[in-house]
């Protein structure tokens, strides 16, 4: 015990982070099921009341020339699963076969013939990452049976009050249900989407499966909404994957005792069946329901298309059931919508009430380009939440925490900079700027300023649909007076007027509401929500010598450039902010937000922000100085100095399957590049200064290089780096700037029909999407190389089974260097190497690499989400990788094994220099960490002074919820080194500990790992944070990427630098980690353990600073 005292005493643990004012701020999400992810049962009514038309009573489309309208089961379905493209429609009058399940029903049913895809826009598709989903839909047959004969029967039968009918089993129909009627069988389906595969309890059911059960069902019969409510209860009561978890089967919900649950019931009606015959009435249900759970299961109730005048019995009834299904909220009430529009809206807000909350996924973003002399070191804290006076919109938090020498900020006794008070929570700041700043849309190519005057942004160009009778466009101004009030009503009255004039008033409350306008939704709430998109800083370019002379010019031309921060947001806007502090600056000028971009794929979809809660742009911007050329004939530095630039590029995440590239050499005025997505690419034109569509001249989508069909979800991160090329462009021999990154991900509800126009040359197939990596010309975008199946350049193909979703890691990317090989994760755990070393793209070449999986037992996989950590071996040359399993800076169920690795790249050549074509290139295992305990890998690891820097964390298997004392780990290894006997070549030795724990190299008290109590932790980093002399920093060595204070004029980054290494925790979950003497805060503190690093003995090769930032 004294010897663990001794270690976690040693460092430092101090509240330095944390957004101010703001509470219980969790930090963290997890693909396969995080506390803040909720469970949310989607209960939809399929009575054959849905058949009618919206606002009728008996009524249903004609389908001919004049009646080829959507029925309230369409405009649900579409609500749900995405906008129909054009669409044809017949009735089917239920009379074959005789033994189909609605034989005889009085209502026909529509049957709906799409010309095309649906829209990848639906309240599930947006809900994806926010919510996991099941959906249950009515058994509205009295038979027990657990067949079509009893309507697929769910949850126990009761003895029904009505004299005659005995035993009947209502409610939801079971797992079995299907539909099979449209080839002339007899099954309507709408059978149970569960939350996990019945085959596999430990697999989330994806959201694909419960869009193709609500596509596939056909309404019919009565509403059954008790049975239906009692049936949810007895899944979520039984259901052994919604049980607390099951340490040994690995079964459950790890986070049973505080995730949340909740039923979103949908109906056209009041109960009909089983109301107090044999089952409780509907809101003694719901109230039964809801104390079935320690949590409470909540009854969200919204009413479709129902009419007061014609039921008033129903309205009652349903807020009735409301009111009981949410008994802690005095305001809980049923929704109404008696259209799409009014529909989509209430919906949006019911999802708005469940995942309400301030959260962050992303992980903090250092810089010391401070613009001042006092100032030492910059950090930014973001995370998103819910708008405060409405469930639709979601606001963004972005806070600037400050670092200085002097007394009031600083700890006593210390000689790093402390964290000051007067931190700067920048995305207030967006809504009182008095000059709110430019926003441009991309539209084919073209910067187009935002705005209602701009007669270029047309209805059209935003994707505003044509409004109809039963698919209106809303009012999109509050109705009250929300300022005063403190909350906001949303208007249900649809704007009125020509089809232009509607249109063009949509259009204009549209900008509004993106841009926060006075009077519009978000006024008060302008900054858009950062999800899992970091942000990122450029400042001044860094020190690196002289001994690239064109670079030495270029760095010095930009010696004074403004700090930037860029940061991507669910309004589709790339924000930009000033962040830097010169004593010029008029202090109410900090944090100004100085302009937004919006890709081209998204401006069609910022209609969507109008009643849904959505994530249009949420991946990480990379920002990098690259020389974008160097040929012989630029030996000359005042000529070569022009082909300095500073690039950004962004994905869009799961928002969407493209990117697009700015040149930001002066960030105050950034300039578009190109973008490139599943639709082509759009640059610009080399004979004028616009961009040409995607199927003209250049840029015709024939060309292969335009030709981008099986990108996926832009979920890998960019390398921006330097490749040999022999010969491009006519230019003969050149080191040709270059992006590289994987394919991504995709699912099958994503939409497909967009995905198809492929060139000539590519042969599209769907089940190829996201299984590919590209290398692309920075400067154009242009396709140099797509590694897939079928290209020819992909070794072992058959092993390209899963996405690349992960983010690469290249070598040699440090300033000047020529890249030849880079390494990508793909989602089932395999690690793939990308040979580039060749002058001919033609002969490049994909292997995999390792597969994490191959010393683990036949157990689920988990992806390589994070890129792996490359470092150069000592005397050898020899590349080094660690990397590991699982979801990034998030924490997944840990149901799955975990491990880590460590490897060395052995490459065999030939007698000539070559690389040995039957040897060839090898992973040698230097040590690996096997988890099968639920401990996992949790951020990057991080290089430096030869130690490999990484935190694991291992929650109660018995109960996530419940933090045990020892559950995080910081773990500091030999990077290559292990215990291996080292005359066998095979073997595979355990990591020796590396983890210095007093700082002193004089002692020998290294350690593998040390305890650091039970908070997630979200990853190492490893920063070089200022040294105070009293007041001021002391000059620096140029560790840094810095010159010493007066080679340039001033300090503007910090000064002198210590290493330190810093662990940030996800939030405040519980109690603080078990150290003695810690401050951490209460409240909205975020702790973080900081430790004093040695200086290297050695020079660090650039390559090991993965998480240094700035």
């Amino acid at each position: 015990m004294k010897r663990k005292t001794r270690i976690l005493t040693a460092a430092t643990l101090t509240t330095i982070l944390g957004f101010s004012g703001l509470t219980s701020v969790v930090r963290g999400a997890t693909p396969l099921g995080g506390a803040d992810v909720p469970f949310v049962l989607i209960a939809l009514d399929t009575s054959g009341s849905m058949e009618y038309l919206d606002g009728t009573e008996s009524a249903v489309p004609t389908c001919d020339a004049l009646g080829t309208l959507k029925n309230r089961w369409a405009l649900t379905m579409e609500a749900l699963t995405g906008s129909f493209p054009p669409f044809n429609c017949t009735l089917d009058d239920r009379s074959s076969p005789p033994n189909r399940e609605d034989y005889g029903y009085p209502i026909p049913h529509v049957v709906y013939q799409l010309q095309g895809q649906q829209a990848p826009n639906g309240l599930l598709d947006n809900i994806a990452g926010i919510a996991h989903v099941a959906l249950m839909t009515f058994d509205n047959h009295y038979g027990t049976e657990l067949t079509a004969a009893g309507g697929w029967s769910y949850g126990p039968k009761v003895v029904a009050a009505t004299p005659g009918l005995g035993e009947i089993n209502l409610g939801a129909r079971n797992l079995a249900a299907q539909k099979n009627v449209a080839a002339g069988g007899s099954f309507t389906g709408g059978g149970l989407v569960p939350f996990f595969n019945p085959a596999n309890p430990t697999e989330l059911v994806p959201i694909s499966k419960v869009e193709d059960a609500v596509r596939n069902r056909i309404p019919h019969d009565g509403t059954p909404i008790a049975p239906l409510l009692m049936d949810i209860k007895e899944y979520f009561a039984n259901d052994p994957s919604l049980q607390p978890l099951n340490p040994v089967t690995g079964v459950g919900d790890p986070y049973y005792s505080c995730r949340q649950r909740d039923v979103i019931l949908i109906t056209d009606g009041i109960p009909s069946m089983g109301e107090g015959d044999g089952y409780p009435l509907s809101p003694k249900a719901a109230a039964m329901l809801h104390a079935s759970h320690p949590m409470g299961i909540r009854t969200f109730v919204v009413g479709f298309s129902l009419s007061p005048d014609l039921d008033p019995q129903a309205l009652e009834v349903l807020d009735a059931i409301a009111k009981a299904g949410d008994p802690g909220n005095p305001n809980a009430h049923a929704y109404l919508a008696n259209n799409q529009a009014q529909l989509v809206l209430a919906l949006t807000q019911v999802i708005g009430k469940i995942t309400e909350g301030i959260k962050s996924r992303t992980i903090p973003v250092f810089t010391g380009n401070t613009g001042n002399d006092t100032d030492a070191e910059f950090v930014f804290l973001s995370g998103y939440g819910n708008s405060p006076f409405n469930t639709i919109d979601m606001r963004g938090f972005l806070e600037q925490r400050v670092f200085r020498c002097t007394d009031d900020c600083k700890p006593s006794n210390s000689v790093m900079p402390g964290v000051c008070d007067d931190s700067l929570m920048i995305s207030n700041k967006v809504n009182d700027q008095s000059e709110p700043a430019p926003v441009v849309a991309l539209i084919d190519g073209v910067s187009e300023p935002l705005n209602e005057l701009n007669a270029n942004i047309t209805p059209e160009k935003l994707g505003i649909p044509t409004p109809t009778a039963s698919e209106p466009l809303l009012n999109l101004l509050p109705t009250n007076d929300w300022v005063t009030e403190g909350t906001q009503e949303l208007s249900t009255d649809a704007l009125v007027g020509t089809e232009e004039e509607i249109k063009e008033t949509y259009k204009e409350q549209l900008i509004d509401l993106i841009l926060g306008n006075p009077d519009s939704r978000r006024a008060k709430t302008r900054m858009g929500a950062i999800r899992t998109g970091n942000p990122t800083v450029i400042g001044r370019p860094a020190y690196m010598g002289d001994v690239i002379p064109s670079y030495t010019l270029f760095r010095k031309a930009q010696a004074n450039r403004p700090t930037v921060l860029f940061a991507p947001t669910n309004t589709g806007e790339l924000m930009a902010f000033r962040v830097d502090r010169p004593e010029s600056m008029d202090e109410g000028d900090y944090g100004n937000h100085i302009w937004s971009v919006i890709p081209g794929l998204l401006v069609p979809r910022l209609q969507e922000l109008a009643d849904k809660t959505v994530f249009l742009l949420d991946g990480t911007p990379v920002v990098r100085d690259i020389r974008m050329l160097r040929t012989e004939s630029q030996a000359d530095p005042t000529v070569e100095v022009a082909n300095w630039k500073s690039i950004l590029m962004v994905g869009y995440g799961e928002g969407g399957r493209g990117f697009t590239a700015l040149n930001v050499t002066d960030p105050t005025k950034p300039k578009f590049m190109w973008e490139i997505t599943h639709l082509g690419r759009c640059a610009k034109n080399t004979t004028a200064d616009t961009c040409a569509t995607f199927n003209e001249g250049e840029f015709n989508n024939d060309i292969a290089e335009n030709d981008f069909c099986h990108l996926g979800r832009a979920t890998s991160k960019p390398i921006l780096a330097n490749v040999y090329l022999t010969e491009f462009d006519s230019l003969g021999p050149q080191e040709r700037a270059v992006a590289v990154f994987g394919g991504g991900s995709f699912e099958e509800s994503d939409n497909v029909a967009e995905a198809t126009p492929c060139g000539t040359s590519t042969v599209f197939n769907e089940a190829d999407i996201g299984k590919s990596f590209y290398v692309v010309d920075l400067a154009t975008g242009r396709r140099i190389v797509e590694f897939r199946k079928g290209n020819g350049n992909v070794i072992g193909e058959d092993k390209l089974i899963y996405d690349i979703t992960g983010s690469p890691a290249c070598y040699n990317t440090s300033v000047s260097s020529v890249m030849t090989r880079c390494f990508v994760g793909d989602a089932g755990g395999q690690l793939w190497r990308i040979d580039l070393s060749t002058g001919d793209p033609s002969s490049w070449t994909m292997t995999m690499f390792h597969d994490a999986y191959a010393a683990l037992p036949d157990v689920p996989r988990s992806p390589i989400t994070n890129a792996p950590t490359l470092a150069v071996q000592p005397y050898t040359g020899r590349l080094v990788l660690i990397y590991g399993t699982g979801y990034g800076n998030y924490v997944s169920n840990a149901t799955n094994d975990q491990a880590i690795y460590s490897l060395t790249e052995m490459v065999t050549l030939d007698s000539d220099g070559s690389i040995d074509p039957d040897a060839g290139v090898t992973a040698k295992v230097n040590w690996q960490l096997l988890f099968d305990d639920g401990t996992m890998l949790v951020g990057t690891p991080v290089v430096f002074d030869e130690v490999a820097y990484f935190t694991t964390y291992r929650p109660n298997p018995a109960d996530f919820c419940s933090l045990e004392e020892d559950a995080a780990k910081l773990w500091g290894l030999d990077f290559y080194r292990s215990d291996a006997d080292p005359a066998d070549p095979d073997a595979i030795g355990n990591p020796l500990g590396a983890l210095d724990v007093d700082g002193d190299p004089t002692t020998a008290d290294t350690v593998e790992s040390l305890d650091l109590g039970g908070l997630v932790p979200s990853g190492v980093f490893v920063v070089q944070m200022p040294v105070c002399n009293g007041e001021i920093p002391v000059s620096s060595d140029g560790m840094d990427g810095t010159e010493a204070a007066g080679a340039d004029g001033g300090n503007s980054g910090g000064g002198g630098t210590m290493p330190v290494l810093s662990v940030q925790f996800q939030g405040k979950l519980g109690a603080p980690p078990p150290v003695p003497g810690d401050n951490m805060a209460e409240g909205g503190g975020i702790p973080t353990y900081m430790k004093k690093l040695r200086r290297p003995r050695m020079m660090v090769q650039p390559l090991a600073w993965t998480m240094v930032y700035d």
